[in-house]
């Protein structure tokens, strides 16, 4: 070979490397600028079939992956890790604290793809999910993917059920008389001693020449206060496993009567000397009434822990000192001692029905 061939064949060579590293380049940087177009317009989001489930049910996460490109979505990994209290079907690995969850994904251009998987709710509490980890083509990045699950209290086995609802309905029916409703007027009666000022009928009095007062309907409902002590008595040998368990069957109870008080028209409250996971140190409900103040309920019964840094005494004279009365007021505790009895005693006196429920 003589040098003319060899300059000519090496620049060829040089040609030919210089457009292999040109092209190369060229699909690095649009392998790159496709992936960006993909991570960008991606949009994933992730939620249970319901808010809220009770102990023991079966429900679904769904996962919903769309592609707003016009390019292909490949081997796409969506990676989180999820409370092993929520037992989920298909995960790469578990331990008693968390489960590592893996969904592939392939999606279409200008697709959505759209999947269930089977979650079984084990435990009482609320549960987060919060950002999932996507890998794609040796990339991750992290996706705000929120939502909130709340597990109810166990339901309670039929036959509990039945001798709650029985001393419930007893209790209620020995309160005193039905609630006025106050926006509903069925017509005028003379004043007599003890009827509130501003029942006064002012046109009413001027065209009769006497004190006339408006008479209201009276609605279904009864007043019921359901009250939950978290204080573990110190002079008791249970263990804090068994204590747990009974808080446990407590909130049952609690969950239970409030869903027969909805059914039953009644205006019912909880009350629970427990910290939740909010922060509240607390559970003191509004008196309400119907399903949907049994849910919000539900979601506080769901929240609540096992620490107690608020007195049962502090809570029962609380509602003392607010005056309540003609209402049955059910309280649920692992033991009793002289202050709960002296402060029922006093809620017994201001025309409270008293029943107490003392788990072991």
């Amino acid at each position: 070979m003589n040098i003319a061939t060899f300059i000519e064949t090496f620049i060829y060579i040089m040609l030919g490397v210089t457009a292999l590293v040109a092209f190369t380049g060229i699909f690095v940087i649009s392998f790159m600028y496709i992936r960006s177009a993909i991570f960008k317009n991606l949009e994933y989001k992730r939620y249970f079939s319901e808010p809220g489930a009770i102990s023991g049910e079966e429900i679904f996460l769904i996962e919903e992956l769309t592609n707003h490109t016009p390019f292909p979505m490949f081997g796409m990994d969506i990676e989180s890790y999820v409370t092993s209290k929520i037992k989920l079907t298909g995960c790469e690995s578990e331990d008693s604290v968390n489960q590592h969850f893996v969904s592939s994904f392939f999606v279409m251009p200008f697709t959505k793809v759209k999947r269930k998987h089977k979650a079984q709710c084990l435990k009482r509490g609320v549960y987060d999910l919060e950002t999932a980890k996507v890998a794609y083509a040796g990339q991750d990045v992290y996706l705000d993917s929120r939502t909130r699950l709340y597990v109810y209290p166990k339901d309670l086995p039929y036959e509990i059920k039945s001798a709650v609802n029985k001393r419930l309905q007893y209790g209620v029916s020995s309160t005193l008389n039905v609630l006025e409703d106050v926006f509903e007027i069925s017509g005028i009666k003379p004043y007599v001693s003890g009827v509130s000022a501003n029942m006064i009928n002012h046109k009413a009095t001027a065209r009769m020449g006497e004190l006339m007062v408006n008479s209201h309907d009276h609605m279904m409902g009864r007043k019921v206060y359901i009250y939950i002590n978290f204080h573990k008595d110190t002079k008791s040998h249970q263990t804090l496993e068994r204590f747990e368990e009974m808080m446990e069957i407590a909130l049952s109870y609690a969950s239970f009567i409030s869903l027969d008080c909805a059914e039953s028209g009644f205006m019912y409250a909880v009350r629970a000397n427990s910290k939740n996971k909010d922060g509240a140190h607390f559970l003191k409900s509004d008196l309400g009434t119907g399903s949907v103040h049994h849910m919000e309920i539900q979601k506080e019964l769901a929240l609540l822990r096992y620490e107690c840094d608020h007195s049962f005494y502090t809570m029962l004279e609380e509602d003392i000192e607010e005056g309540i009365s003609g209402s049955y007021c059910i309280i649920l505790t692992t033991y009793m001692d002289d202050a709960i009895a002296e402060k029922i005693e006093v809620l017994e006196k201001l025309g409270n029905v008293m029943d107490t429920v003392v788990l072991k």
